[in-house]
């Protein structure tokens, strides 16, 4: 608990500098905890390291080095040229590695480079400098509420298989918890920031809803991973964390449901 504490109140200020900073200095903290995350994807998915994997390597340096200017038409080229990739390496590497090491590192792409993407997208959106921090008020706001509200209501289990202390209670309780803390957020906004063109509080309470749901269900996709491969943590560079998945997975559903809520909410609402 000491070393998570610690680590907390070395690493929060931090990124928050590096969110409000944005740009480059967010895009090569993303590039480095996609990098570091996907590693520990393979290693704990496919429990060897296949040559193919390097193609994954590769990809997610491209990826999120091309972030600022790839549009619609460079993701579908680029995802394309990923994939041609892959099956030519099966054919040329067909005695060193399987059709599942290529789907494996085409997988382990999505799950973390690219949800992560979003994070570094959002914030690089028109109104990202105010609903970027949603995702973390969303996934961290979310984590702490449930926790708190699971240990003193809790009673129902949520999903035992997966995750034997969650529960019902705790969910609800994580969701309430993180709107209502997306609620104050805007209020806030409202106070100290000037020139919104937007209903804050009907913004920040529906991205706040909508991204804490997910986050819980980042949190127990990533439990599910860990039970299928008999693996405890992901990795052990965050001390009192475990790996970078250990520590953001939920932020790894929560931030492209912010973006697509924010997407949305500021073109069609």
């Amino acid at each position: 608990m000491t070393k998570r504490i610690i680590t907390s109140v070395i690493g929060v200020p931090i990124l928050i500098i590096v969110v409000y900073l944005g740009g480059l200095v967010l895009q090569a903290a993303t590039l480095t905890f996609a990098l570091f995350g996907i590693r520990e994807f393979y290693a704990a998915v496919s429990k060897k390291s296949a040559s193919v994997h390097m193609i994954g390597y590769v990809f997610t340096v491209a990826y999120v080095a091309s972030l600022p200017w790839l549009g619609t038409d460079g993701i579908l080229i680029f995802f394309t040229a990923f994939i041609l990739a892959l099956l030519i390496s099966v054919v040329i590497n067909h005695e060193k590695f399987t059709i599942t090491d290529a789907a494996i590192t085409f997988f382990g792409f999505f799950y973390v480079p690219f949800l992560m993407s979003f994070v570094y997208m959002t914030r690089a959106h028109k109104t990202g400098v105010y609903f970027a921090w949603l995702i973390f008020i969303s996934a961290w706001g979310s984590d702490t509420f449930a926790y708190f509200t699971g240990k003193a209501l809790g009673k129902h289990k949520l999903c035992p298989n997966l995750s034997p202390k969650k529960t019902v209670e705790g969910s609800l309780g994580g969701v309430i918890g993180a709107t209502a803390m997306s609620v104050i957020y805007a209020l806030l906004a409202n106070k100290f920031a000037l020139n919104l063109e937007v209903n804050m509080v009907f913004f920040c309470a529906t991205i706040g809803f909508f991204g804490s749901m997910f986050s819980q269900f980042g949190d127990l996709a990533a439990s599910a991973i860990k039970r299928q491969t008999g693996i405890k943590d992901f990795g052990y560079i965050i001390p009192g964390h475990g790996g970078a998945l250990d520590r953001f997975d939920s932020m790894l559903f929560t931030a492209p449901s912010v973006f697509i809520v924010m997407y949305v909410l500021i073109n069609y609402v």
